[in-house]
């Protein structure tokens, strides 16, 4: 029922180049991160993990990205098997799992991120709303990802529980995921080590 979306997004860091004629040298400034999209996909319904796998092996080896990339995967609920084929494959990039939680605490265990999906949203919006991402004119999904995130919603169930997601039968939020993830990921993970490369 739902897809499998895959997304390339680049993470730029512009810098203003300047001269400081009271001090007679070059000044550069750093900006704040600019992200570009540059691909999206959606696997049709029902394609076998094995071919979504062999697609993700296929980016990878793309001449922009191979050895220059990061492999973000949603690793909730049978996200995990998908996980263990890639890491199978030895894709030529980095191979992150991320568990999404209702929780409030992000952490860290070793082998995967645990972190709460509002936060991947929260991030993703913050970045919209400054007009830090943008969406290259090639891509063919472009409309169904607007589509999308005017669909997610978040709202409060019976006992207090958030749901976060498409608000209703038929909606989607894989495309919006899939690029959340990417963003999200090089966003606040300096820590981590993983700045200044493409997500995939």
């Amino acid at each position: 029922m739902d897809y499998t979306a895959i997304a390339v997004v680049e993470r730029i860091e512009p810098v203003v180049c300047g001269f400081d004629h009271l001090h007679w040298m070059r000044t550069e400034e750093r900006l704040p991160d600019e992200w570009v999209v540059r691909r999206l996909e959606r696997v049709p319904l029902g394609t076998a993990y094995t071919r979504v796998v062999a697609r993700l092996a296929e980016l990878a080896q793309h001449p922009r990205l191979r050895g220059d990339c990061e492999m973000v995967v949603d690793a909730t609920g049978v996200g995990a098997p998908v996980i263990d084929m890639l890491q199978a494959e030895r894709v030529e990039c980095k191979v992150t799992p991320v568990v999404l939680t209702a929780g409030a605490n992000e952490n860290f265990d070793g082998k995967a991120w645990r972190t709460p999906k509002m936060d991947v949203l929260a991030r993703l919006q913050m970045l919209i709303e400054q007009r830090r991402l943008r969406v290259s004119r090639k891509v063919r999904e472009a409309a169904a990802l607007k589509r999308e995130l005017l669909d997610v919603k978040a709202k409060q169930k019976p006992g207090g529980r958030m749901r976060i997601g498409a608000d209703a039968a038929g909606q989607h939020d894989d495309l919006v995921m899939a690029v959340a993830l990417g963003v999200w990921m090089r966003g606040g993970r300096k820590k981590a080590g993983l700045m200044g490369k493409r997500v995939l």
